[in-house]
């Protein structure tokens, strides 16, 4: 037994707090119990066992046991040849499976397990459909890439490498919850020595080569034990698994195939890993501006290039690390389902060709993130500042390229139709978020009809819609962290040139004469910007089809659901559990609302989830919370269970009507322990650089730009009043209300038992399949779009201030003249006030 305590008092005083919350507890004096015995019996080496699994997945996993080597942690030798063998980079493991089309990924780990003597190595592919037919192939590359380990002289700069980046996410680690970083310290005690335990994970820096080489001795095909996840399996004489009905086949792997890996011989396409391009000797120093601002400034407004840029300069965190935001955007990516795909296909493949190149900055604390969205796509590139801009311009050529090979879109072409035709396996909570934002989006394309429009595609339409795509896009940016004005200068004018010379490239490819006038000056037709409208304007014109200007680009905004009940019915036969989805949704995110809303949530959220989960007995994976996104906020109750889910509607609602007298029950004194509580949740929400730094980005996104939308919600909470939570009960959440709009999302495996009943004294509730969903969609409200002049025009407002004391769009804050609250809290200590 560990107990770990973290508290801002004094040692004496955490000396006490433990003599009085454990010192009742008695000592047993039971001996530690370590498993001396290896983990598998002889008869359990050697075999490959097929499981069949609910997804359209192949994955293969080879497992190796070791011995346990804890005692060795400050030379870590698993997790080093964990690192060769799941490495990425060129002459990897894994580039030449997916050269040879025969695997998507491969990821190694090294793990180890508490009081026990053993340990493992795991190695898992996730196959294509041709490595699903070449198992045995693949497993002799995974052992000619070990003997080739084994053969060379083991790479100390790679080690060195791997201490160095350890050692710089050690020093730059950011704020962990207290409860999360006891639970991680609590572990640490059985494993590290007491000067190690908070720096045991990241304190390899013993070179100790014969360790290394023992274990290499232990990965060899006598020690290995093969399982294969895929669908075909279900062919096989199958058994079945007694407690989840998992069907599996058990196959002795032949004497001959395993003397075949024994003589696995040297593969002249694999070889070690290079030295890192990204490694650095020392970390940058921190830019301090001098200057502390609420707000992020807005400090490139191109309007001719239809850029913007904005900085927000850290003097919070105070590490050297950058976050830099990308919203790249065209008014095509979702005009039909088709060109919806190919967005996603565009986005993939370019992740696909980043993988090799872009490995090595990974390891380096370099990390982006790409992702398509209804807008175009979404890019996030983080981390250490010295070679930021390095990793930045390497992920810009593989976007501005367009250049795909035909096995690339076969590759992700297959992945995600895949991705597609496993949608109803994935979890029920995961498609349950799914179904609710599909339905309530304004402009939406259902997985069915992606799916239709999916067929026929082909390599040169990617091509052809990744052109068009870059040759009208918009783009917005943030800067965020240990960046000025000069890095936000030097990156705008790396976007701008970047994308100038595509555009001349496109232009030279086309065979389109680019005209400038005479009159300018040199320093003018050079310039970036000039270039780029040059170059646009002479593509527009050739494009017959095309208007002669540029369409705004396009804002997510849900609908607003009719007042009264509305149930929505969906069958999924691939889960025996059902799930309900209770949402009741506001018909604003008016400040006041907002307020109430969270904390009407946060004073009864664990009175639902205990009537749901202890005097109903729905189960155990029940949610309760506010779903806030798309200008759009409302109550949010999950339940998963094994029940009807009319039985589980009745229990909602009845759970709703049980916290009428709760709320009466309520005093002030109460009020204000919930308020406090919720206030330092919102507060800390914030406490990590990356969670508020992706805030600021939310608000860019939505297109709200409200960046100080917490602390207004927070100094809010003051002038709610117990009689203010009680009115928006009635008024919004309770049977009958007059402002009430509920949907009911419902998904079960039994149509028959999938049906949902009203209930006495509710008001009478439409029913639709999911089939049916345009005719609910009909009667919702659309939220109006926002004026693109008085949006225009406040950019220009805010870019001509300079200052951080605008206001978002459209939103003129009153004074409120309710007197506030007594609550006593303080805002955490921070220059940002």
């Amino acid at each position: 037994m560990s107990i770990c305590i973290i508290h801002n008092a004094s040692i004496e005083k955490l000396e006490e707090i433990a003599t009085e919350k454990f010192l009742l507890i008695p000592n047993k004096n039971i001996p530690q119990n370590i498993y001396r015995n290896p983990v598998f019996r002889p008869d359990q080496i050697g075999l490959k066992i097929f499981i069949v699994p609910i997804r359209e997945i192949y994955h293969l996993n080879l497992t190796f046991p070791l011995l346990e080597y804890e005692e060795n942690y400050m030379s870590s030798p698993g997790s080093f040849i964990s690192q060769l063998i799941g490495h990425k980079g060129i002459g990897s493991l894994f580039s030449l499976l997916s050269r040879r089309d025969l695997a998507h990924n491969v990821v190694s780990c090294y793990k180890r397990l508490n009081l026990s003597n053993f340990s493992f190595i795991l190695v898992t592919v996730q196959l294509t459909e041709y490595g699903e037919r070449h198992i045995d192939s693949i497993i002799l590359i995974v052992f000619q890439y070990i003997h080739m380990l084994r053969q060379h002289p083991l790479p100390k700069y790679f080690f060195d490498e791997l201490t160095n980046f350890a050692q710089s996410e050690f020093e730059m680690k950011d704020r962990e919850k207290a409860v999360t970083f006891a639970e991680t310290l609590a572990h640490a005690i059985h494993i590290f020595s007491p000067k190690q335990i908070i720096k045991g994970c990241y304190s390899s820096t013993e070179w100790r080569p014969r360790q290394i080489e023992n274990i290499l001795a232990e990965l060899n095909p006598s020690n290995l034990r093969v399982t294969i996840l895929t669908k075909n399996a279900k062919y096989l004489e199958t058994k079945v698994e007694p407690y989840y009905g998992t069907e599996y086949y058990v196959d002795k792997i032949q004497e001959d195939v395993i003397q075949e890996w024994k003589n696995a011989s040297l593969n002249q396409d694999l070889r070690l890993p290079s030295p890192n391009p990204y490694n650095y000797t020392r970390m940058n120093k921190f830019i301090n501006t001098g200057k502390t601002r609420r707000q992020p400034e807005l400090t490139v407004l191109l309007e001719r290039a239809r850029m913007k840029v904005w900085l927000s300069s850290d003097q919070r965190f105070l590490f050297p690390k950058s976050y830099f935001y990308f919203k790249f955007s065209s008014p095509q990516t979702y005009r039909t389902a088709r060109s919806w795909n190919l967005t996603n296909l565009m986005v993939n493949m370019i992740k696909h060709i980043l993988v090799e190149s872009t490995y090595p900055a990974l390891l380096a604390g370099l990390s982006y993130t790409l992702k398509a969205a209804k807008y175009g796509f979404e890019l996030l590139v983080q981390g250490y500042s010295e070679k930021i801009f390095m990793f930045l311009l390497e992920i810009l050529n593989a976007i501005y390229s367009t250049q795909y090979t035909q096995d690339v879109f076969c590759t992700v072409l297959h992945v995600h139709k895949k991705g597609l035709l496993s949608c109803f396996a994935e979890p029920l909570k995961s498609q349950s978020r799914y179904l609710v934002n599909t339905l309530l989006s304004s402009r939406v394309w259902t997985r069915q009809e992606r799916w239709e429009s999916l067929q026929d595609i082909e390599l040169h339409e990617v091509e052809d819609f990744a052109r068009t795509f870059l040759d009208k896009h918009s783009l917005e940016c943030l800067g965020f962290g240990n960046v000025d004005k000069d890095q936000i200068c030097k990156l705008s004018e790396i976007l701008l040139k970047r994308r100038a010379e595509y555009l001349e490239l496109r232009c030279s490819n086309l065979s389109l004469k680019i005209s400038s006038d005479p009159n300018l000056a040199d320093w003018f037709k050079t310039d970036s910007v000039e270039r780029i409208v040059r170059c646009e304007k002479v593509i527009l014109q050739a494009e017959t089809k095309c208007s002669n200007s540029f369409t705004c680009e396009y804002v997510e905004r849900d609908l607003l659901l009719p007042l009264g009940s509305n149930a929505v019915v969906i069958n999924n036969e691939h889960h025996t559990m059902s799930m309900v989805v209770f949402f009741l949704q506001l018909s604003s995110i008016a400040l006041e609302k907002t307020c109430s809303l969270e904390l009407f949530n946060h004073i009864v959220r664990e009175r639902i989830i205990s009537y749901l989960r202890n005097r109903i007995f729905l189960g155990n994976t029940i949610g309760c919370d506010v779903r806030k996104i798309n200008h759009t906020i409302g109550l949010r109750i999950q339940v998963e269970s094994q029940f009807p889910p009319a039985a589980v509607n009745s229990a909602i609602e009845d759970c709703l009507e049980d916290l009428d007298p709760f709320l009466k029950s309520l005093n002030h004194s109460d009020l204000k322990v919930h308020l406090n509580t919720l206030k330092a949740l919102k507060m800390n929400s914030h406490m990590k650089m990356i969670d508020y730094n992706q805030t600021l980005w939310r608000e860019i996104l939505e297109g709200s730009y409200d960046f100080r939308r917490n602390h207004r919600e927070v100094e809010h909470l003051n002038f709610l009043t117990l009689c203010k939570v009680k009115n928006f009960y009635n008024e919004y959440i309770k049977q009958g209300a007059p402002e009430r709009r509920k949907l009911l999302l419902s998904i079960a495996p039994d149509p028959t038992l999938n049906s949902v009943e009203c209930l006495c004294g509710e008001q009478a509730m439409c029913i639709y399949s999911w089939e049916e969903i345009d005719k609910l969609r009909k009667k919702c409200k659309h939220f109006p779009d926002p004026e693109v002049k008085e949006i225009t025009s406040w950019f220009v407002d805010v870019f001509r201030s300079g200052d951080d004391s605008y206001q978002p769009p459209g939103q003129q804050l009153e004074p409120l003249t309710t007197k506030p609250l007594s609550v006593h809290f303080k805002y955490p200590c921070s220059n940002e006030e």
